[in-house]
């Protein structure tokens, strides 16, 4: 990435995406002189999810990892999980280029998890970079109905289940599809096993709620950490 001039002609470029537009009418400004700091050491994306979960109920079920280098490199990658213990995923000269992996965390301990890739390039410079997620099973399966909720002044009910691997501290709500709370259901300690709640359609001043698009969010907190699940469904009047 380049930053060659602070207004809206600066555009910006990464891994070979274009992440945003120029605004300004007058199109691109010429470039009198400019400070360039690069990078070519090895790159590891965000991991794409925060949270792994392989209990079954195809969410979170797998982890995709990968690296980059751009030039020749002999690479090092390991996962590293609680207390310190290290799983191998890659070693050896790698050519430039990406590489992935796929890690499901079965029958590994839940907690922190660290994707750690140390990278020596042809001229024997030497980059690491690393990637934080957790492994945590406590929330699973967490299903709303009906899915097309009918809004009215009596009896209007969506019902939300999910289970619970070990006890958690609760928050579920209802919001928006953009995030916005409409209605807190529920705060609360839960053991394991089974566990159900209902809305009846009203916001938090108690009048009906408008139709469109909205989801159950359920969080789940607790030793290992949290868990968050999202259940879409739409409400109309």
């Amino acid at each position: 990435a380049s930053g060659l001039d602070a207004g809206g002609s600066t555009t910006m470029a990464f891994d070979g995406r274009l992440l945003n537009r120029p605004s300004d009418k007058g199109g691109e400004r010429s470039v009198a002189e400019a400070l360039l700091v690069a990078y070519t050491g090895v790159y590891v994306p965000p991991a794409p999810e925060p949270v792994l979960s392989p209990n079954g109920d195809g969410v979170a079920e797998a982890e995709s990892l990968s690296y980059k280098v751009v030039r020749p490199s002999t690479v090092q990658a390991s996962l590293v999980g609680p207390g310190g213990a290290t799983l191998p995923i890659d070693a050896g000269t790698r050519a430039p280029g990406t590489y992935k992996f796929n890690w499901t965390g079965n029958g590994q301990a839940e907690g922190s998890w660290k994707f750690s890739v140390t990278a020596t390039d042809d001229l024997m410079q030497v980059s690491t970079a690393e990637r934080t997620f957790s492994l945590n099973e406590t929330l699973a399966s967490l299903a709303v109905r009906p899915k097309a909720l009918k809004l009215r002044k009596k009896r209007t009910r969506l019902v939300g289940s999910f289970r619970l691997a070990r006890a958690a501290k609760v928050t579920a709500t209802i919001e928006t599809a953009n995030g916005t709370v409409v209605r807190v259901l529920s705060r609360r300690s839960a053991g394991a096993g089974a566990q159900r709640l209902q809305w009846n359609g009203r916001g938090a001043s108690g009048g009906l709620a408008y139709g469109g698009s909205y989801r159950l969010h359920v969080s789940a907190t607790n030793s290992v950490g949290r868990a968050d699940l999202y259940a879409p469904f739409t409400a109309r009047r």
